[in-house]
């Protein structure tokens, strides 16, 4: 599928709140050979990731050194702990 589709397509599975769509979303954050469709994914997870989806953004932060990702992650990361403070 074209990048345009594959964005389209995490913006999508964000809204559908399921384990399996947040198992698909990291799947494409991690993945992805586009990082377009990877941003796509990891925007949707901070949107509507569970506890799972925040240790897995915290980890790959940790491992990143991407400038393009990085404010994304970060930016992911926090709505996620506001959400599951601990």
């Amino acid at each position: 599928a074209q990048t345009h589709e594959r964005q389209g397509g995490a913006g999508l599975l964000g809204g559908a709140m399921t384990d399996d769509a947040r198992a698909t979303l990291r799947r494409m954050a991690e993945t992805d050979r586009d990082t377009q469709v990877r941003a796509a994914a990891i925007k949707s997870l901070g949107w509507n990731g569970d506890r799972t989806s925040l240790q897995f953004l915290l980890a790959c932060r940790q491992a990143s050194d991407d400038r393009y990702l990085n404010p994304m992650l970060d930016a992911s990361i926090a709505q996620l702990k506001k959400k599951y403070p601990e």
